[in-house]
């Protein structure tokens, strides 16, 4: 694993605005993380591990900083006890989604996606699906008026229904060039983000855009957060998605397999040639019907 050396910036919290975020930290030893940073692997990307508030909002300035190797990889030692968001800024990726894997996609310093680190967790990932785990508890914690972290776990058990494991802790395989040592769980997650990257490509091509962009992947997290793959989030439109029919994730996960299959079938944790026709329950994630 490439990584690059951890970087503490706050090791306790001080403010008075950050400690009811903190609350979310407990008395146990600190920890060592691991983690990283895929959509394909981006590289050299800051990744920043921060307190919340009560609405899921991060809390500055980051208890900790970190930078991902080459393959997206990053650890954090001694890490405090507690629940935290965690985001990557930056970095670059080779995008699945072309055979040669030659197109590179650059992020700015504002570019980048979220996800949780639950309390006892050791390991995490970041990834555009994590950002949608993070995205519809915002939304969630908003409409009901309830605080962020008393719905992590309700919304962790949604994905890890609507999956097959756990987005946040699961550290994907290379999409593009999956570790022959992959559990079956990371192979899974590497299929899912190689079916979001054909899926970002499909509306690229439909807007006749040169390269998938982040602004469309970010829009299509956001139209997988709330359940339904119809082009808006919660009923709000998402105008950069100018498609007619969203493409589905499902399909996308199998035209990406279709594409990589000697890749994949090598491995002996693959389990799914083809995956079946709900790989991902994306309708598990919609919010219960009145």
């Amino acid at each position: 694993m490439d990584v690059q050396a951890f970087k503490p910036v706050l090791l306790v919290c001080v403010l008075g605005g950050m400690l009811a975020a903190c609350g979310q930290a407990g008395q146990s030893a600190p920890r060592s993380l691991q983690g990283a940073v895929v959509k394909g692997p981006v590289q050299n990307a800051v990744v920043e591990i921060l307190a919340y508030d009560r609405s899921g909002n991060p809390v500055e300035p980051p208890i900790a900083s970190v930078q991902t190797g080459a393959d997206g990889s990053f650890s954090a030692p001694n890490l405090p006890a507690g629940s935290y968001l965690a985001r990557s800024r930056g970095g670059s990726f080779f995008d699945e989604s072309d055979p040669n894997g030659l197109r590179r996609i650059e992020l700015t310093a504002e570019q980048g996606f979220e996800t949780l680190i639950p309390e006892n967790a050791s390991s995490m990932s970041i990834t555009p699906y994590t950002q949608a785990l993070v995205d519809k508890l915002r939304r969630q914690a908003s409409s009901q008026n309830q605080a962020f972290g008393s719905l992590i776990e309700g919304a962790r058990a949604q994905f890890r229904e609507a999956f097959g494991f756990d987005v946040l802790t699961t550290i994907p395989a290379n999409p593009a060039s999956p570790d022959p040592d992959s559990s079956e769980a990371a192979i899974d997650y590497a299929l899912a983000l190689g079916g979001f990257a054909m899926a970002i490509n499909s509306f690229a091509i439909a807007q006749d855009v040169p390269v998938p962009t982040f602004d469309l992947i970010r829009a299509y997290a956001l139209d997988i957060s709330d359940g339904v793959l119809d082009g808006a989030s919660s009923g709000a439109k998402l105008h950069i998605l100018r498609i007619q029919v969203v493409p589905s994730i499902d399909l996308s996960i199998r035209r990406y397999l279709h594409n990589n299959l000697p890749t994949f079938r090598r491995f002996p944790n693959f389990r799914r040639a083809p995956p079946p026709p709900n790989f991902i329950r994306i309708s598990s994630l919609a919010p219960p019907s009145n």
